[in-house]
């Protein structure tokens, strides 16, 4: 599975949540998807009020969606801005594979006031 934030801003509070060492060799790179890519959204309002506390819960509902292969991509809300999203995407499926282009990549230096622990 691939893991995509819909922004670079997001893309890097997810690094700093998911990986609180080794915060040296990451890369901030855009992928091309296809436009006419069949997307499934998962809503906030789908979800119940304590999904952001329910890490088996919003796996085992991206391991569901993956096994039954309808769509190329899933897009959800950030655990950490809700209000953001990120995309998943199966790079086996049908409507993507071999399509995927990495369309830009940077060395991403983060700002050293996010390594800091609060």
């Amino acid at each position: 599975m691939l893991y995509l934030s819909q922004s670079p801003e997001l893309a890097v509070l997810e690094a700093r949540v998911h990986h609180r060492v080794g915060m040296h060799g990451y890369w901030l790179a855009s992928v091309g998807i296809p436009d006419r890519l069949r997307m499934r959204t998962l809503t906030l309002e789908e979800l119940p009020a304590d999904w952001r506390s329910r890490k088996a819960l919003t796996r085992a509902i991206g391991t569901r969606w993956l096994e039954e292969g309808h769509e190329a991509a899933l897009r959800v809300p950030s655990a950490v801005v809700p209000l953001a999203h990120n995309v998943l995407v199966n790079p086996e499926h049908r409507a993507v594979r071999g399509k995927l282009r990495l369309t830009l990549a940077t060395r991403m230096r983060f700002d050293r006031r996010l390594l800091l622990d609060l």
